[in-house]
C-alpha cells in the first residue's frame, strides 16, 4: 500500500523505529547511524522559543523566505512540554512527507531525550531570549483576552482564574510559569555549553530592531541560508499580514499591568538557582519599560 507505514518510512527506518534507545534516549549502534545518515539529507528549521518570543512571526517568516512548509514534529502539538516524535523525523528526513524545507515552531525544553534527538539527526535549533516579564505580561495579556485559548505548553489554568483581582492573576503567572521559564533557559544555555555550534541564540531586543537580519542568522544556522534581500522580503510580506495570525485575530489587544517589586524579586530568585543564567541576568531580569 502506497501510504502503509514501510512505504512512508522504509524498511531500514521502520527498523530503527522499534529499536529502543537507551533510558536516557541516547541514540547508539545502527539506530544512531540510521539518524546520522538521514539528518544530512536535509535542513530543518527548528525554532524552539519560549511562549511569546515571536516564534509564529518567525516561523511564517521563515516559511516564506525557504518557500517552505510547516509542518509538526511532535506528538499531540496542543499537548505541554512538547518533544519531538521519531516517526515524523524518520519520514520527514526521508522526504516521503514533503518536498519542502520544513519549518517548525515548539515550545519545546532542552530536556535530555530532546538533546539526544537533535545530537543524532545533527538538527541545529534556534532560540529566542526575552525578559521574562516582558514574555509572561504579553502571555497573561493573550490568556486575558481569550481564557478559551488551548494554551500548549506547561501552564494549567487554574478554576477561577478570570475571576481573580488582576494582581493575583500576575501572581499565579509568576509562581506557575516564572519557574518554567528560568528553567527553560537553563536548560538551552547549559546544552549549548556543552555543545558549542549546536544552539543559536538571538534576542527580541535585537530582532525587533532588525528582524531580517535575525533571519538570515537563523536560516544559515539551520543549514538553508537565504540572501538578505530575501529575508527581508519575506519579513516584509509576513508584517503585512500579521493580523491574520492565531494570537492577533479579531482580538481586542491590551497590555496586562508591569509587575509589582515583589513579583519581579520572585522572578529574579528563579532565575538565581541556576548559575548557568548568571551572565544573562539583567537580559532575563530586565523588564522593557511600559
Amino acid at each position: 500500500m502506497e501510504n502503509s507505514p514501510e512505504a512512508v518510512l522504509g524498511s531500514v527506518a521502520m527498523a530503527a523505529l522499534f529499536t529502543s534507545p537507551r533510558i536516557d534516549g541516547l541514540f547508539e549502534g545502527e539506530l544512531l547511524t540510521v539518524a546520522r545518515d538521514l539528518g544530512r539529507r536535509r535542513p530543518l528549521v527548528l525554532l524552539a522559543f519560549a511562549p511569546r518570543s515571536a516564534g509564529t512571526f518567525l516561523r511564517t517568516a521563515a516559511i516564506e523566505a525557504v518557500g517552505g512548509q510547516l509542518m509538526r514534529f511532535t506528538h499531540a502539538e496542543g499537548g505541554r512540554d512538547a518533544s519531538l516524535y521519531l516517526p515524523w523525523l524518520l519520514a520527514y528526513f526521508r522526504g516521503t512527507l514533503t518536498a519542502n524545507t520544513a519549518v517548525t515552531h515548539v515550545h519545546m525544553p532542552a530536556a535530555t531525550a530532546n538533546r539526544h534527538l537533535l545530537d543524532a539527526f545533527d538538527i541545529r535549533p534556534c532560540v529566542m531570549r526575552r525578559a521574562i516579564a516582558d514574555s509572561l505580561r504579553s502571555l497573561l495579556a493573550m490568556i486575558e483576552d481569550d481564557p478559551g485559548m488551548p494554551i500548549g505548553f506547561s501552564f494549567l489554568l487554574p478554576t477561577g482564574f478570570m475571576t481573580m483581582a488582576p494582581e493575583q492573576r500576575a501572581d499565579v503567572l509568576i509562581d506557575l510559569m516564572g519557574p518554567w521559564y528560568a528553567q527553560f533557559y537553563a536548560g538551552w544555555k547549559t546544552y549549548a555549553d556543552e555543545t558549542p555550534g549546536r544552539v543559536l541564540f538571538t534576542d527580541y531586543a535585537d530582532f525587533c530592531a532588525t528582524p531580517a537580519d535575525e533571519l538570515e542568522l537563523m536560516l544559515a544556522h539551520a543549514r538553508t541560508p537565504q540572501p538578505f534581500a530575501a529575508c527581508q522580503a519575506a519579513i516584509d510580506a509576513v508584517w503585512r499580514e500579521r493580523e491574520k495570525f492565531r494570537c492577533n485575530r479579531e482580538r481586542p489587544h491590551h497590555t496586562a499591568p508591569p509587575f509589582t517589586a515583589a513579583q519581579l524579586a520572585r522572578l529574579a530568585r528563579f532565575v538565581s538557582y541556576y548559575a548557568t543564567l548568571d551572565d544573562w541576568h539583567d537580559l532575563l531580569l530586565t523588564p522593557t519599560a511600559s
